[in-house]
């Protein structure tokens, strides 16, 4: 049998009635309960777009190769269901159950997945192959569902996506605000320009990910797995790493080390009140300087670092970290006279690149 590499045009797909998906979603009610002349409910290469089937239990359901382009699905229950090969773009799965759900080859371009569950999911490449009748193997092509599971675009907020599996899926310029994903795969994913902030990713393994502009402000990395990833142009303010990883080349050749002219601040004028706030012992300027930045700037670095005699104790949030500053909260290093304070610190989560 030879393998085909073209793709033939998208096969036919019936349009699903109203009637039709309630007569089936109540066998498939009787399928789960184990109550007689229960049907598992199957809706492959079934046109539901548009259609409305949140709220629905539709649990261990069949919609591979399915089309629920725009489709309403939010609350719906979805765990261990087939949504491989799925036209999912634009469809509403807000705080729908996706546990470990079938969504190989899926694409979900603009769909909404708000506080979804899907811990475990797999969402690595796939696509529906189908033999022809010279015995040659081929593809089929869904409208735009490429065989790498894509989810650009996607508003994906405060998901639970714990050990999903992610590896070379396209997650390019979606928001992943607060999702919560401890043990993800996501080896060789493309997360290009994503939103990561505030993101769980612990014990995370991004082995070869492409991470090139994003935002990781806030993300827990601990434990994580960088190698060969690519950090150009992230933003990691507050971004919280272990040893390992702060001294990762990765890591530290990709930070984008914005400036103090990028936050709106005049360092020549900061530079000489910092030094007469060390001349005069704390009296004639404010205080130390309080960055909420990173900089390359080893000037900037040694004033971050190696500040004057002083604490900080009214930082209420000491939660930044720095490479090269041991002292782990927002307390300066303490000396002979560490009398002043800085009780202003307006932002306590940062990074500083050694």
């Amino acid at each position: 049998m030879s393998m085909s590499s073209g793709r033939n045009a998208e096969p036919e797909r019936s349009r699903m009635s109203q009637t039709e998906l309630l007569a089936i979603v109540g066998k498939h009610r009787a399928f789960l309960t184990k109550q007689p002349g229960g049907v598992r409910a199957s809706f492959k290469l079934r046109d539901l777009s548009h259609m409305d089937l949140s709220g629905l239990n539709l649990a261990e359901a069949d919609f591979s190769g399915a089309k629920l382009f725009g489709a309403r699905m939010v609350d719906c229950v979805l765990t261990g269901a087939s949504l491989y090969a799925a036209d999912l773009r634009l469809a509403n799965l807000e705080r729908s159950d996706l546990r470990r759900a079938d969504l190989r080859g899926a694409c979900m371009r603009g769909a909404v997945l708000n506080q979804a569950s899907m811990a475990e999911a797999d969402l690595r490449e796939g696509t529906i192959m189908h033999v022809r009748k010279d015995g040659s193997i081929t593809a089929h092509e869904f409208d735009a569902v490429p065989v790498q599971t894509e989810l650009s675009c996607a508003t994906v907020v405060g998901a639970d996506l714990s050990r999903a599996k992610l590896s070379n899926t396209f997650l390019v310029q979606s928001d992943l605000t607060d999702c919560i994903m401890r043990g993800a795969k996501m080896a060789r994913a493309n997360l290009t320009n994503t939103n990561l902030t505030g993101c769980d990713l612990k014990g995370a393994d991004l082995t070869g990910a492409n991470l090139t502009g994003a935002k990781l402000h806030g993300a827990d990395l601990t434990g994580a797995e960088l190698g060969l990833a690519q950090f150009a142009g992230a933003l990691m303010m507050g971004t919280i790493l272990d040893d390992n990883a702060r001294r990762a080349e990765e890591v530290l050749e990709g930070i984008h080390a914005p400036t103090p002219e990028d936050a709106g601040l005049d360092l020549s004028a900061m530079l000489v009140l910092h030094s007469e706030w060390v001349e005069t012992g704390g009296v004639r300027a404010p205080g130390p300087i309080c960055p909420v930045w990173t900089s390359a700037a080893s000037i900037w670095r040694a004033l971050i670092c190696r500040p004057p005699c002083c604490t900080a104790p009214a930082c209420a949030r000491p939660t930044w970290w720095a490479p090269h500053c041991p002292w782990p909260t927002c307390r300066w290093p303490t000396c002979a006279t560490p009398t002043s304070a800085a009780p202003t610190c307006a932002a306590p989560r940062w990074s500083a690149p050694p």
